[in-house]
């Protein structure tokens, strides 16, 4: 009989099976070495423990799921046609943000304060809808700013084509905009009532750039904002489209 394991069959006492016999050691031992309440604690915390990591990994995994589904959505939007929703892909020709602040400001790179854009405006604009355009004055670092002295600000349209060139009159001889162009402020900027007479689809790229710039304050950067679309009409539902009624100057 082997001398470590008393169920091995050898009858000299030779141990013909050490694998077993180190296997039948280390029970024998382990029955030896008393319990520890404090081993249990420990071995309940860290099951414990894992169950939270276990929980906290399923949430993540649940949240990383819904962004992936709302990107999906985003994207397939993206690919169905909208009249609502226009895709302007610059090209060779067409004039960048950078470029226009140039022609609108020289070679002036020298700004101390900038424009902040508060409000939203429609996408897309409505031709004869008014709009209203709210700004601010801000330093370089996004501090809003009060001026000692007001300064006049004015709001304009320019084409995307390079170059740029700015829009006064439309296709009708008339003036591309009407209502509320020009303000004066020291701080907060408004344009209440901003009226366009002209539709996009008549210039390339089918958009333009809507700027608001300081009238003798090259030391303001313009605020310049870009793939603005202004559409002659409003679909209320597909297959029934109907026109935004035109208002008098009294109304707006």
């Amino acid at each position: 009989m082997c001398r470590l394991n008393q169920s091995c069959r050898a009858a000299d006492g030779q141990c013909v099976c050490p694998y077993l016999c180190q296997i039948s050691k280390i029970k024998n031992y382990s029955a030896e070495v008393p319990f520890s309440p404090q081993i249990l604690s420990l071995f309940t915390q860290a099951m414990c423990q894992q169950a939270e990591i276990i929980v906290l990994l399923s949430n993540q995994t649940k949240i990383t799921n819904e962004k992936l589904s709302e990107i999906s959505n985003e994207l397939k939007d993206l690919k169905r046609p909208s009249s609502n929703v226009s895709v302007i892909i610059p090209d060779d020709n067409s004039t960048s943000n950078e470029e226009l602040l140039s022609v609108i400001s020289g070679n002036t790179t020298n700004f101390r304060y900038r424009i902040s854009l508060l409000s939203t405006i429609p996408r897309p604009v409505y031709k004869e809808r008014a709009f209203c355009l709210v700004s601010k004055l801000v330093d370089l670092q996004g501090n809003e700013v009060t001026l000692q002295t007001p300064v006049r600000f004015k709001i304009m349209l320019f084409t995307t084509e390079r170059p740029a060139k700015l829009l006064i009159n439309n296709t009708s001889g008339d003036k591309v905009m009407r209502g509320t162009t020009e303000v004066e402020a020291d701080s907060l900027i408004t344009f209440n009532n901003v009226v366009i007479k002209e539709v996009t689809s008549h210039f390339r790229h089918g958009c333009v750039f809507l700027v608001v710039a300081p009238i003798d304050a090259s030391f303001i950067q313009p605020l310049i904002i870009g793939n603005v679309v202004i559409k002659a009409r409003k679909v209320i539902n597909e297959g029934n489209p109907r026109k935004i009624p035109k208002h008098s100057e009294d109304e707006i």
